[in-house]
């Protein structure tokens, strides 16, 4: 599957943020070192806005063996995703933000394991600390659901499902100990990326 990693040095709160550094490296190099520890993903694209004032983000495909896609306007990052889909031919993607340095190879895994099983339009990992949590997207669903979406929807790009019915699928992380047989069934799947 693919990842789809979105960045931008323009943010309103905190401008140039995903190059800053973490534990010696820029918080975009962090996302991407650990999305090359997914055994899950085989592909990373960088989708950028575009424009001169990402240019710095460019040279990530030098370092890193990454596709940066710089295209669409900065606050339609739903249409960036659309974008980055209709270009490279995907059907669905795990979409990561670059300002989560920490998210868990692991999580990412399972969720996109048990997104295959069950199919939904939009499957999201709950109870991992903010930035930890796994998406994964059928592009399809984001496609039918984009002309209905606000432009917060828009610029939030999941938002839209977690705000309306539609196939969503929320796989619970929050209990992780073992006090029935399901639980170590469903732990023993898990213990496949996480041990």
């Amino acid at each position: 599957m693919k990842a789809i990693v979105q960045a931008r040095l323009t943010s309103t709160r905190f401008p140039g943020k995903v190059l800053q550094i973490i534990n010696g490296k820029t918080m975009l190099s962090n996302v991407i070192e650990r999305l090359q520890q997914c055994k899950n993903i085989d592909d990373i694209i960088i989708a950028i806005p575009f424009g001169p004032s990402q240019r710095e983000l460019l040279n990530f495909k030098k370092f890193y063996n990454v596709k940066i896609f710089d295209a669409c306007p900065e606050n339609d990052v739903a249409g960036r995703f659309g974008a980055v889909c209709d270009f490279y031919g995907i059907k669905d993607f795990v979409r990561v933000c670059a300002d989560s340095p920490f998210i868990q190879p692991w999580v990412i895994d399972y969720a996109i394991e048990q997104y295959k099983k069950i199919r939904p339009d939009y499957l999201v990992t709950e109870g991992m600390p903010d930035g930890m949590n796994a998406e994964v997207v059928e592009y399809n669903a984001l496609k039918k659901y984009y002309p209905k979406m606000t432009n917060e929807e828009k610029e939030h790009v999941t938002l839209y499902f977690e705000n309306h019915d539609v196939n969503c699928f929320k796989l619970d992380l929050k209990h992780m100990s073992v006090d029935t047989i399901s639980d170590l069934i469903r732990l023993e799947e898990i213990s496949k990326y996480a041990i």
